[in-house]
């Protein structure tokens, strides 16, 4: 007789394990939350909460020949043993899964030759989930709602994600009954469009255009010359040449004018898997005399172990300020690092991060913020180049990769009160998960420009409609769901 449970993480109910009944419960548990209202009778109704749900299973052991019961016992504990919840589904339920722990001891009466008891399979999220659904917006100027389909007998939350191809000071993504609204809108009569951070390098390092060649490295010299794959700066042949210290290719870029207020950030990778290699990826700030006015890096000078130290410093190498110099939570957080690096002044305060881009989840990660606030004013040069440099040290190992495939440059100006800035540009990248409350805009949490009276958006079961502001401003805007079930 097939088994009540069908599968448990993944794998089908063994053999030796008889179901004999599965109790489930037709609704978890629920909470209706009210409020006492004074002077008044009854009381008024808010919500009403779900619990957890729970699976009990009536279980009998069946022992092979040649097998004990306890042997039986370890088998049963490493089909149920988890740290977290696993899918859980049920024979007559097939298309339909359930997040559940055993949480609580299973006891198991001993018999000659067999052994019963009771599994309790508990499921925090009450709900069942169904197939994976995914549409493509496909609305327009005439019409501009996607019709999706919500098979399942609950509501569910969608994840948006799309790119903007135009500048825009408001947009908004809406269901009959939701609303996320973003910006602020533009009156022609009242308000002025400024940008309030334009962008005045972009570099996707797949050409050698507008790049000059570098003049000087803090504590090292500069050997050999870059080579681009078309999407990254690499040292040319992996040839580092010879030399003591750090040395390796380096490459300036102007901003094209001089300016006060900044944002500059560097996607790049490190990888290596020995202890012994070293390595390190930079970003200099230089003035319009090519003199150093600040630096972040990522930088492993250790011989004991793969530790990439973060750096950032405003300043020259003789005598700036370093306000970070960390490894992160461990000394190996920035092991094998793809994400990037971020350094901004504006007025004399300095920001700077470092966070590792998770390709699975297109979010940064792991990161590291570091502040200082320049008091003194003694580093507030206008900065007029970037120069990126690529090194080994000495004649040690080298990392088995090291490469930058971009560079932005932002400048932050000043606004009158009637100015309106764009709240999303061409080339950004916004991912919206209603189902965890999350906003990501290019990877980062993005919650600023977001009204007040936003709600996340809900699919009810059947048919829903998505539409968005500005059907011409996005593309490649895909809605993704699952199915649940009561």
């Amino acid at each position: 007789m097939a088994s009540e449970i069908k599968s448990y993480a993944g794998v089908e109910t063994p053999s030796f394990l008889i179901i004999e009944k599965v109790t489930p419960q037709t609704l978890p548990p629920a909470r209706v939350n009210s409020m006492n209202i004074p002077m008044k009778n009854g009381e008024r109704f808010i919500n009403k909460t779900l619990g957890v749900r729970t699976f009990v299973a009536d279980v009998a052991i069946k022992v092979p020949k040649g097998k004990t019961l306890l042997e039986m016992m370890d088998d049963l504990a490493d089909w149920l043993d988890y740290d977290e919840p696993q899918k859980f589904i049920l024979r007559d339920k097939p298309n339909i899964y359930y997040m559940a722990i055993v949480e609580s001891s299973t006891d198991i009466q001993r018999f000659s030759y067999s052994g019963k008891g009771q599994i309790t399979f508990v499921c925090y999220d009450p709900h069942g989930y169904g197939d994976d659904k995914q549409y493509v917006y496909e609305g327009n100027q005439e019409d501009p709602t996607t019709i999706v389909n919500n098979e399942g007998n609950k509501e569910t939350a969608p994840i948006m994600s799309m790119r903007f191809v135009k500048d825009v000071t408001d947009f908004a993504v809406t269901t009959d009954d939701d609303m996320l609204y973003f910006g602020e809108p533009f009156d022609p009569d009242v308000n002025t469009i400024k940008d309030f951070n334009p962008k005045l390098v972009y570099e996707e390092m797949d050409s050698f255009d507008g790049w000059t060649n570098g003049v000087s490295v803090d504590g090292g010299n500069i050997v050999g010359e870059f080579e681009t794959n078309n999407r990254s700066f690499r040292q040319s042949g992996k040839d580092y040449g010879e030399g003591t210290k750090w040395h390796g290719a380096s490459m300036i870029k102007s901003v094209g004018k001089e300016i006060q207020d900044f944002t500059i950030d560097m996607h790049f990778g490190m990888d290596s898997y020995d202890a012994k290699e070293k390595g390190r990826v930079e970003l200099y700030l230089l003035d319009v005399n090519g003199n150093k006015i600040g630096k972040i890096a990522l930088v492993d000078l250790s011989a004991s172990g793969i530790f990439p130290k973060f750096e950032a410093r405003a300043g020259s190498f003789q005598d700036g300020h370093y306000f970070a110099n960390d490894y992160g939570k461990r000394k190996d957080t920035y092991k094998n690092f793809y994400g990037k690096m971020v350094i901004s002044r504006k007025g004399k305060k300095w920001n700077a991060y470092i966070a590792h881009f998770n390709t699975d989840t297109r979010k940064f990660e792991k990161k590291l913020v570091k502040s200082w606030t320049d008091t003194l004013n003694q580093y507030d040069a206008t900065l007029a180049s970037v120069q990126v440099h690529i090194a080994t040290y000495n004649d040690d190992a080298i990392y088995q990769d090291m490469y930058i495939y971009r560079v932005t440059v932002w400048e932050h100006i000043t606004f009158e009160e009637e100015d309106i800035d764009f709240v999303f540009r061409v080339d950004d990248d916004l991912i919206i998960d209603n189902d965890k409350g999350e906003i990501y805009l290019n990877g980062e949490e993005f919650y600023d420009r977001l009204y007040h009276s936003s709600t996340f958006l809900m699919l009810d079961k059947g048919l829903n409609g998505i539409a968005v502001s500005d059907t011409d401003a996005i593309t490649d805007c895909i809605i993704n769901f699952k199915e649940r079930w009561k």
